[in-house]
């Protein structure tokens, strides 16, 4: 919100190796007016840091626009549980932005919240569709595990215990 006026980011999630964003534009060049300036700067940021040269990341970003709203709630739930071992339990997820378990004024808590229709909403979302996203990235995961040879830590538990959320923080 903060960030760009030309976007508002509404959801997030760091992992080791990546980020993955859910972005609302509020102009045809907002997300990568929000983007290049970010990732330039981090870039040289790392580089000055670990006292290096060269491009930090690989490729350029890639984006997928969320037509629906269910879309746009299954993106945020996607983000916020991409992690499939550390679940909604992963620091560096905009998750506990959603809950009121954390502050943060450059993220459109509002927005988010409102393709929910509030916090209930979204822990209702989670309840109902959290386990289906994590039992669709441990398969997909697995599928890495055969085909070249990445082995995932362990299982996850099925039951809906495991991606339950405490609505009290809200």
């Amino acid at each position: 919100r903060k960030l760009h006026g030309q976007s508002s980011v509404l959801a997030f999630g760091l992992m080791t190796n990546h980020f993955h964003m859910v972005v609302e534009q509020k102009s045809t060049d907002g997300l990568r007016a929000l983007l290049q300036p970010a990732l330039i700067g981090y870039g040289l940021y790392f580089n000055e840091r670990h006292r290096r040269v060269g491009p930090v990341f690989q490729g350029r970003y890639k984006a997928r626009p969320a037509e629906s709203t269910f879309d746009r709630r299954y993106a945020i739930a996607y983000v916020h549980l991409n992690d499939p071992m550390r679940q909604l339990d992963h620091p560096w997820t905009s998750h506990q932005l959603y809950t009121g378990e954390q502050c943060g004024d450059w993220l459109d808590r509002e927005r988010g919240l409102a393709l929910f229709g509030g916090v209930d909403g979204y822990v209702e979302f989670i309840d109902r569709h959290g386990p289906g996203i994590v039992q669709r990235k441990l398969e997909k995961l697995e599928m890495f595990d055969r085909t070249l040879g990445y082995r995932p830590i362990g299982r996850l538990s099925r039951d809906r215990k495991s991606t339950r959320l405490n609505s009290s923080h809200a």
